[in-house]
């Protein structure tokens, strides 16, 4: 299925999937794909890289910064 798709499609679909899966998985998974282009293999990188910032645990908010520095 990853071979069938282009490098936007890919990024996109990677970007979208890092808010519900593991970033380091994902592109491990994608990295034993085998014949998987380099092209498409970034793609995935870029679209993990990306969407990073889309978990929850990523956006949640720093309980030690918000009480720590109030005057």
């Amino acid at each position: 299925m990853l071979r069938s798709l282009a490098d936007t499609p890919l990024f996109l679909g990677a970007a979208i999937l890092t808010a519900f899966n593991d970033n380091a998985l994902m592109t491990y998974l994608a990295s034993l794909v085998p014949d998987l282009e380099p092209n498409l293999k970034l793609a995935v990188v870029q679209g993990a890289v990306t969407g990073g910032g889309l978990t929850i645990i990523a956006n949640g908010p720093n309980p030690g910064a918000t009480t720590c520095c109030r005057g």
